[in-house]
């Protein structure tokens, strides 16, 4: 009987794993030249079940198994590996179309490894995530552009890219006009472009809400606003700021004592009072008083009748906030005729 003792046959590399569908050089195999017969199994997967050295694809967890044989003395030799696969998957997140304004939540939940994950969040813009580091975490983005996410298993090293690109919608809500200064009782056009859907606010002596072209007729002076909405959802507004004129003020009266325009009255259609101060054309003031129901009769301080002739009016508002500062105070020229 003769045994030949001198044969072996090695698998050099360890228990090992792949990620994400890689392959295994299976290097380093060792057998010694009587083995002459080499085979593989199962096959699935291996580049070539026939050598030492294959480079091995594993589709799932899978013990390979090398067998060996001295064709020579009919000795059969095995050794095995086992090589685990991780598949590192994430939940699918669409592309997405924002509004600018609005926080985009990303809720990022990877599968397939041992659980253990880093996560790193990279921006093709300025724009940046609240957390970089976190599986769930949100951007406010102001430009289009990618948000990348590398998400790492701790234990085994496995990783896995993922891009989402966003498109940042911008509403621009345009109203005319947008500002205007009118008479009491006067109507005014609005108009309002850029979205598809609109609501005007408030509703106050306008002719519509949801329409684009509402026609106005306030009684003081206001702002309406405008707030636009399109198909996406997203949100722009305008504003239209109306000044009403506070007085309608005649510019000619005939103080004769007829009882027919015998008085300068100012119609005040605002808040707060007014002082009424009236010069000549050397300017000297000749009549002044404040009160809301406040008029002129010809008369000076004296109560003497001033000469026929054109006059300067001014008139100077007093605690109405809904002016401006810059519309208070008021010049009109007057003839006086008698």
């Amino acid at each position: 009987v003769s045994i030949n003792a001198s044969d072996s046959l090695d698998i050099v590399l360890p228990d090992t794993f792949t990620c994400n569908g890689g392959s295994i050089d299976i290097a380093g195999t060792f057998a010694t030249a009587g083995i002459d017969v080499i085979q593989w199994s199962p096959t699935t997967g291996v580049s070539n079940p026939s050598i030492l050295n294959p480079t091995i694809s594993p589709s799932v967890a899978t013990t390979y198994y090398l067998s060996g044989q001295n064709s020579t003395t009919g000795c059969g030799y095995t050794d095995s590996i086992r090589i685990e696969t991780y598949q590192l998957q994430v939940n699918h997140w669409a592309d997405s179309t924002v509004c600018l304004g609005d926080t985009l939540t990303f809720d990022i939940q990877p599968t397939g490894g041992t659980g253990n994950y880093s996560y790193m969040w990279l921006s093709s813009t300025s724009d940046t995530v609240a957390d970089p580091t976190a599986a769930t975490t949100g951007v406010r983005p102001t430009a289009n552009g990618t948000f990348t996410v590398m998400i790492s298993d701790q234990v085994t090293g496995c990783s896995i890219q993922f891009a989402i690109t966003i498109e940042v919608t911008r509403l621009m809500v345009t109203a005319t006009p947008p500002a205007e200064l009118i008479n009491p009782g006067q109507r005014v056009q609005l108009q309002a472009a850029g979205a598809t859907f609109y609501s005007w606010a408030p509703d106050m002596n306008i002719s519509c809400l949801a329409c684009p072209d509402p026609v106005v007729k306030p009684e003081m002076s206001i702002t309406y606003t405008v707030t636009g909405t399109d198909t996406n959802n997203c949100i722009g507004t305008a504003t239209v700021n109306i000044t009403v004129d506070s007085f309608l003020v005649p510019n000619v009266f005939t103080p004769n004592g007829d009882g027919v325009n015998d008085q300068l009255l100012l119609n005040y259609y605002g808040k707060g009072t007014y002082e009424i101060s009236v010069f000549d054309r050397w300017g000297v003031q000749h009549f002044n008083t404040r009160n809301t129901n406040g008029y002129w009769d010809g008369r000076n301080a004296n109560g003497q009748p001033v000469p026929e002739g054109v006059y300067y009016l001014v008139v100077r508002i007093i605690g109405d906030d809904a002016i401006p500062d810059k519309d208070k105070q008021r010049a009109f020229y007057v003839t006086l005729l008698r």
